[in-house]
């Protein structure tokens, strides 16, 4: 059974991310004051605003996508994503890295944060047509030469951030929400349907937690708490794991703590069409919505037992990979493949984390009927599965 905490705090995050109709001008009445906005440095460097798009082989790596926003005047950050060899079940074919780093004029360098073997460091410098550089490992010595091309896009991503600090009294508060804003000179009509949704989700995760710290602070009035348990934090961030001119493809992770033994957290993913201008559930991802439904039920269930190491009767994992709606909503397309998530307790225990199997696109669309946007996912990523 799943813990009735968690359930809050899931609950609360599907419904900060449900699409919301609010107007499209609050993304611009924000206090200053409270909100980091995002400097669009890339101007500067790139001669272009917001999102950089990146993707190439990288020798010793292997084909790789690096998705940069820039986040201060003289600094970046983002992700980038790239395979490792797959196990017996085709599991762990890639590996998400969060990548932080700084620019002066055309000098870039992005320390690699990653597990396993992948630490270092990107240098280089950003022209018009790609990334030319190259990758020096943990110690600084030069290993590779990169060179990576640049995917233009038909809009352009930043990332704000709002942040609430405050001192106990008698608990504290520490909350960070960031997220993905699509900028100028994006589409007029992309931007006002991207952030319409996506401001408001923002808002109502800050705002419900704040209400929530205020209740509690009243309630609690003097009592005396021991040190863990007078903490209150917020963290919640966006992944962008794909983008192209078709889908904007993003994973949203949200870590609450309130005082208990540890914080409880989850997922959610956010797709977002294109050319329709708006955000799509995740059934919208096939052409019928039943037979995906059976398929993904049979494809996940064997290898999360492997993973798990449970038995296949284990009734959490049953119910969580049983061939219902509600148990399929977390699908991210990527580069590699559809990418299906499980927030804790879903098919497994809190210590099994966020469980996550990812199905090729060959195996997919072998056996489901998708949209034309991943198809041409697939299509795309045939090429780069050829150079690995």
């Amino acid at each position: 059974m799943k813990w009735l905490l968690y359930l809050t705090v899931v609950a609360w995050s599907v419904a900060c991310s449900r699409p919301a109709n609010t107007d499209s001008s609050s993304a611009e009445n924000i206090d200053p004051s409270i909100v980091d906005s995002a400097y669009l440095a890339m101007a500067r460097a790139t001669g272009s605003e917001g999102l950089t798009v990146l993707r190439g082989t990288v020798r010793g790596l292997g084909p790789v996508s690096v998705y940069l926003l820039p986040k201060s005047p003289d600094s970046l950050g983002g992700t980038l994503i790239y395979p490792r060899p797959a196990d017996a079940e085709g599991q762990n074919a890639y590996e998400v890295l969060q990548v932080s780093g700084k620019q002066r004029e055309k000098l870039i360098s992005l320390n690699l944060g990653g597990r396993f073997d992948v630490r270092g460091e990107l240098r280089g410098s950003l022209t018009d047509n790609g990334f030319r550089g190259e990758w020096r490992d943990a110690a600084g010595i030069p290993r590779h030469e990169v060179q990576l091309s640049r995917y233009q896009l038909p809009y352009a991503l930043a990332s704000r951030t709002y942040s609430n600090v405050k001192k106990p009294n008698p608990i504290s508060l520490d909350l960070h929400v960031q997220w993905t804003e699509m900028v100028e000179p994006s589409p007029p009509h992309l931007r006002d349907a991207f952030n319409r949704t996506v401001y408001a989700d923002a808002e109502k995760s800050w705002t419900s937690f704040e209400k929530q710290f205020e209740e509690e602070r009243r309630t609690i009035g003097n009592e005396e708490l021991p040190e863990y348990a007078r903490q209150r934090t917020m963290d919640q961030y966006d992944e962008l794991l794909y983008a192209d001119d078709q889908l904007i493809c993003l994973r949203q992770l949200v870590s609450i703590y309130m005082g208990g033994a540890h914080p409880m957290w989850g997922l959610q993913s956010k797709v977002f069409d294109v050319r329709a201008a708006r955000f799509l559930e995740a059934d919208e991802l096939f052409a019928d919505r039943r037979r995906p439904l059976n398929y993904l039920s049979a494809y996940c269930r064997p290898i999360l037992q492997k993973m798990l190491n449970t038995d296949s009767r284990d009734p959490m994992l049953q119910g969580g990979t049983e061939a219902k709606n509600e148990n399929f909503q977390q699908l991210l397309p990527t580069q590699q493949g559809l990418l299906v998530q499980f927030n804790p307790y879903e098919v497994g225990p809190y210590a099994v984390g966020a469980p996550e199997v990812l199905i090729p696109w060959p195996e997919l669309l072998a056996n489901c009927r998708v949209i034309p946007a991943l198809e041409a996912i697939a299509r795309a990523a045939q090429p780069a599965a050829g150079k690995q």
